[in-house]
C-alpha cells in the first residue's frame, strides 16, 4: 500500500512538473500546536500506572516548498523540520505527575490544491514523516530514571489546509494527522515500557516566494508561423 502511494505521488509530480505553467520556490516557517496522542496503562509490582496525553503544546517548524501550477491547479511538495510538544500525564494509584514530551521529525507533504482566486487557495494531500528523536522533560519532577526511545520509524499521514496570499507572502492554516502509529520505548524502574504514539497537529505557517517563473512558452506572431499561397513564387527560366 505504501509503495503504491509513493509511486502514484511520484507519477503525479512528474506529470505536473512537465505540464507546469508556473514554478515557485521559497522558504516556510511556522508554529505547531500539537497533541501527541498516548493512552497506555500497565502494572509493575502490583501498582497500576497510566500514561496519557494531558494537553497540547506549541513547537516550531521550518522548511521550504516548490509549487508547480497548471491553470488553477497546483502541486506543492514541501520539506519541513518539525518540533511537536505535549504535556503527558503519568498517573499511579496515589498521584499524577506531568512531563513534557518533545518529538523532532522530518516531514514530506505533497499538497494538491486549487487556486480559488489570486489571494485564496485550498489544498490537501499525503505526507511522509520520519521521526528523528524524542525526549521527556520533567515539569514537576523526574518520572523516568532513564529514558530511551525508538523513533526511527517512517509513518504515513495526511495534511489539509488553506492559504491567503498577499504579494509574495502566504499565510496558511494547516491540519495534519497520522494514519499510522509510532512506537516509543521507555525504561522505568528497570522495566522496558512500549507505547504507541500518534501526532495530531494544527499549524500556522508563513511562506515567501523567492523564485517565481512563468513557464508558458512565448507565442510567436501569426505571420511567423503560417504562410499563404501568395507567399510562394515560382519562376521558370
Amino acid at each position: 500500500m505504501r509503495r503504491l502511494l509513493y509511486t502514484l505521488a511520484a507519477l503525479l509530480l512528474m506529470s505536473l512538473t512537465l505540464q507546469a505553467q508556473r514554478v515557485q520556490i521559497g522558504p516556510m516557517m511556522g508554529i505547531n500546536y500539537s497533541n501527541i496522542l498516548i493512552d497506555e496503562s500497565f502494572v509493575i509490582d502490583e501498582t497500576s500506572y497510566e500514561f496519557s496525553t494531558h494537553n497540547a503544546g506549541a513547537g516550531l517548524m521550518v522548511g521550504s516548498f516548490v509549487e508547480f501550477s497548471y491553470k488553477q491547479f497546483f502541486l506543492q511538495p514541501q520539506f519541513m523540520f518539525s518540533q511537536n510538544q505535549s504535556q503527558i500525564n503519568f498517573a499511579t494509584d496515589y498521584q499524577t505527575l506531568r512531563q513534557r514530551m518533545t518529538i523532532h521529525q522530518v516531514q514530506l507533504p505533497v499538497m494538491m490544491g486549487y487556486q480559488v482566486n489570486d489571494n485564496f487557495k485550498l489544498y490537501a494531500g499525503p505526507m511522509v514523516t520520519r521521526f528523528l528523536d524524542a525526549s521527556l522533560m520533567p515539569t514537576n519532577q523526574d518520572i523516568f530514571a532513564s529514558y530511551t526511545h525508538n523513533m526511527d520509524k517512517t509513518t504515513l499521514g495526511y495534511q489539509v489546509g488553506f492559504g491567503v496570499t498577499f504579494n509574495k507572502a502566504t499565510f496558511a492554516l494547516q491540519m495534519r494527522d497520522g494514519i499510522e502509529e509510532n512506537g516509543i520505548a521507555a525504561s522505568f524502574r528497570n522495566n522496558l515500557l512500549n507505547f504507541r504514539q500518534q501526532d495530531r497537529v494544527v499549524q500556522f505557517a508563513f511562506s515567501y516566494r523567492i523564485f517565481d517563473k512563468d513557464m508558458t512558452p512565448e507565442e510567436l506572431p501569426e505571420e511567423d508561423i503560417f504562410f499563404t499561397p501568395d507567399d510562394i513564387s515560382v519562376s521558370v527560366e
